[in-house]
């Protein structure tokens, strides 16, 4: 009875842990500021008045990836919408890697849907239910008239949306190959299997942006553009992140 006890004790507890996080992540927020650096198509860095920086991803939609197709045009378009101005973000939501998902004003303009418009991004559909029915209705019209009027990313045939392009590609099929025995010749050996290729990062160091809280390894885009002043070097990514870096979009795998 007693241990029966100590564990519905337990449960409690962690039912309580839970509903305090979810607490205080459906508790909406305001965060303003000035843009200091933007990512990716749909990823943004805001440093507040006190220099506090926060990495806020544009909710509603989702932009190419750097290394994808109109990835790099993308964020180009966003950097001119946003870079070096101030904004007013609203969020009542953080994603698994400490980013803030949020609805982004600039001058009163919704960016997330501006790119919509532009077509630099999709209505990014499987958050819907996080979306009023007016942004909604908004944000399914924009795709419609981009999608229609065959702007930028939709001029593609079969544009790839980036939630497909993400997914972990399926491992080749292994083909056996079987060695013809000829009479009068030795047995076959078995032949050591190929190394495997070692990462780029671990050839070298890895940087930190201890603004961004973004890391890079050596052949990534940023690598050299990161300012001196915000460098922070790490041996190896696991450093990195256990630090509470997180790996650039850009530099793929």
């Amino acid at each position: 009875m007693k241990s029966f006890g100590r564990l519905g004790r337990g449960l409690a507890a962690g039912m309580l842990v839970f509903l305090a996080a979810a607490a205080m992540n459906a508790q909406e927020r305001t965060i303003a500021g000035k843009v200091t650096e933007v990512i990716d198509g749909d990823t943004i860095v805001v440093a507040d008045d006190q220099q506090k920086t926060y990495i806020i991803r544009l909710a509603g939609i989702d932009a190419p990836e750097i290394n994808q197709d109109y990835g790099k045009k993308a964020r180009k378009f966003l950097s001119e919408l946003v870079l070096e101005k101030n904004v007013t973000a609203t969020t009542s939501k953080m994603d698994r890697n400490g980013e803030y998902v949020g609805k982004v004003l600039v001058y009163g303009r919704d960016v997330g849907l501006e790119m919509v418009i532009a077509g630099y991004a999709w209505h990014y559909k499987q958050y819907v239910n996080e979306q009023s029915d007016r942004d909604r209705q908004l944000f399914e019209a924009a795709e419609f008239h981009a999608r229609k009027s065959r702007f930028n990313l939709w001029n593609a045939s079969k544009p790839l949306a980036p939630w497909e392009f993400r997914k972990e590609p399926s491992e080749p099929p292994t083909v056996e190959l079987r060695q013809l025995s000829v009479p009068g010749s030795p047995p076959p050996t078995a032949t050591e299997p190929a190394p495997a290729a070692v990462p780029a990062a671990a050839a070298g160091e890895i940087l930190g942006n201890k603004n961004s809280k973004i890391y890079h390894w050596p052949g990534c885009p940023g690598y050299t553009k990161v300012a001196e002043q915000n460098r922070v070097m790490f041996r190896t990514r696991a450093d990195a992140e256990a630090a509470g870096f997180r790996a650039a979009k850009n530099c793929g795998q």
